[in-house]
C-alpha cells in the first residue's frame, strides 16, 4: 500500500510532525497545547479513518483475489473434469478403434475364406462342366451305337426276309427238283452253295454282332 504524504511533502504524518514540534519547541501556552492536542486527535481520527479505509479496501481486494481464486479453481475443476472426460472418451475411442481393428481383421479373414471357398467352387464346377461334356460325349456315342444297332437290326430282319424269300424260292426249287425240272445232283449244288451263302451271311452277322457288343462293352466300362 502506497503511503499517503503531507501536504507539506514531508514523509511525516501530521502526528509526527505535531509530537516534534511538541518535543523539540519552546513550552506553548495552554490554550495553544489544547489547539494543538485538538488537531493532534483529528489528525489521529483521520489516520484512523484513512487506516480503516484502506483496510476495508485491503479487505475488499482480498475478498476479490479471494473470489477471483474460487472462480480460477472453479474453472480448474471445470477444466480437470472436461480433461476427465475427454480421458475417457479418448479411453472409449481406444477401445473401440481396437474393436474396429479387430473386427477389420476378422473381416479380411473371412473375405479370405470367402475367396478361397469361390476358388474351390470354380474348380469344381469346371471338373463338373468337363464330367458333363465327357458324359456327353459317351451319351452321343451311346446313341450312335444304338442307331448302329438298329441298322444292324433292320440289316439282318431284311436279310432274313431274303432268306425266307429264298427259302421259299428253294423249296419250289425243290419242287421242281421233284416234278424233274432239274436233277437231284443239280439241287444238292444249288442246296450246299445256298447253305454256305447263308453260313457267310450268317458268319458276317456274328462278326457285325461281336464287334457292335465289343464297342458297347468299351463305352459302358468307361
Amino acid at each position: 500500500m502506497k503511503q499517503r504524504k503531507s501536504p507539506a511533502g514531508s514523509s511525516l504524518s501530521p502526528v509526527s510532525n505535531l509530537m516534534s514540534g511538541l518535543s523539540l519547541g519552546p513550552v506553548m501556552p495552554e490554550t495553544k497545547t489544547t489547539e494543538q492536542a485538538t488537531a493532534m486527535l483529528e489528525a489521529v481520527e483521520r489516520e484512523r479513518d484513512l487506516f480503516a479505509k484502506h483496510r476495508a479496501e485491503i479487505k475488499q481486494r482480498l475478498d476479490d483475489v479471494t473470489e477471483i481464486l474460487r472462480q480460477i479453481r472453479l474453472k480448474e475443476e471445470k477444466l480437470d473434469n472436461t480433461h476427465n472426460a475427454i480421458d475417457t472418451k479418448m479411453e472409449n475411442m481406444d477401445e473401440m478403434i481396437v474393436h474396429l481393428e479387430f473386427e477389420k481383421t476378422g473381416l479380411v479373414r473371412w473375405k479370405q475364406e470367402l475367396q478361397k471357398q469361390h476358388d474351390v467352387n470354380s474348380k469344381q464346377t469346371k471338373k463338373l462342366e468337363k464330367s458333363q461334356a465327357a458324359f456327353q460325349k459317351q451319351s452321343d456315342l451311346v446313341a450312335q451305337l444304338m442307331r448302329q444297332q438298329q441298322e444292324t437290326k433292320s440289316l439282318l430282319d431284311a436279310r432274313e426276309e431274303e432268306i425266307k424269300s429264298r427259302e421259299e424260292a428253294l423249296a419250289l426249287r425243290e419242287l421242281a427238283v421233284k416234278k424233274g425240272e432239274i436233277t437231284l445232283v443239280h439241287r444238292e449244288q444249288a442246296l450246299k452253295a445256298y447253305e454256305q451263302e447263308v453260313q457267310k451271311q450268317i458268319n458276317t452277322y456274328l462278326q457285325n454282332e461281336n464287334a457292335l457288343q465289343e464297342r458297347m462293352n468299351g463305352v459302358l466300362s468307361h
